[in-house]
């Protein structure tokens, strides 16, 4: 994709190169570097505004929205979202409505404002069961799921989760699947249900593999090394942990890397 975007700026072709910066962006934030993803979005927005290119400039705001969202950057990713919502109410763009106040609940709960996030994810949901999005429908029932295991009602969080994962398989998202049998681990092992998340973490970490979703198995392996913990487990912890450190050290995410190397040389001074 590098080596296209390259050859469209080489033949003056603002539209494919615009093509080429939005998947770049996509790939690397889909790998977990969203300092990359940053850097693609903020050009392809500056390009198709420039263009007067509407709904290019709703995706690219969208795009850029994800990407302060998982630098913690929340304001400046709410104030993406928002933007983004706006232009595609005008543009009657029902799922690109529906992807913006997805990131605008993600958001609110990334603040903590659970409350907040579940109205945005109703609104999410309510569109995609109108107008017969499954993959959107399966999206926010998972991320209703979420808010509800953070509002501390894990029953209800279980059954959206289930009925998330069925949408999953039945259109095949495999990304989808691996994120809600993640977020059932998360709750099983809220629950202290730890030998059913270990179950789920496990699966989710083999969908994570073939998709070669690194920061996803990073984030799986990390919670599986604190379940054997809980169990005290700790070789196994390590183990895990290792293998999440080496994942977070690939994909340049030294923040999260530094937590993991802290708990580990905190578990192996134990031994």
């Amino acid at each position: 994709m590098e080596s296209a975007l390259n050859a469209a700026r080489s033949l003056n072709d603002s539209h494919l190169e615009g093509i080429h910066l939005g998947s770049l962006g996509v790939a690397y934030a889909d790998i977990g570097n969203p300092h990359r993803a940053l850097e693609y979005n903020e050009q392809l927005l500056q390009l198709v505004r420039i263009a007067g290119d509407k709904p290019g400039e709703a995706q690219a705001l969208g795009n850029l929205g994800t990407s302060h969202f998982q630098l913690n950057e929340f304001d400046q990713a709410l104030i993406c979202y928002e933007q983004a919502l706006s232009i595609f109410r005008i543009l009657t763009d029902h799922r690109g409505e529906g992807l913006a106040l997805q990131g605008l609940g993600i958001t609110y709960a990334g603040l903590g404002k659970f409350d907040r996030a579940l109205d945005f994810f109703e609104q999410h949901q309510k569109i995609a069961l109108e107008n017969g999005d499954r993959h959107g429908e399966g999206a926010a029932l998972g991320n209703i799921g979420i808010a509800y295991r953070r509002l501390g009602n894990a029953a209800k969080a279980i059954e959206l989760f289930e009925q998330r994962l069925v949408i999953a398989r039945e259109i095949g998202d495999r990304h989808g699947e691996a994120n809600t049998l993640g977020s059932l681990g998360n709750t099983y092992t809220n629950l202290g249900e730890l030998s059913q998340a270990i179950k789920y973490f496990l699966l989710a970490i083999d969908i994570n593999r073939v998709n070669g979703s690194q920061s996803g198995e990073a984030l799986n392996l990390w919670n599986l090394s604190v379940v054997f913990d809980k169990l005290g487990n700790r070789k196994q912890a390590i183990i895990n942990a290792e293998l999440a450190l080496k994942l977070r050290l690939e994909l340049g995410d030294l923040e999260r890397a530094e937590k993991v190397r802290l708990k580990l040389a905190n578990w192996k001074a134990d031994i």
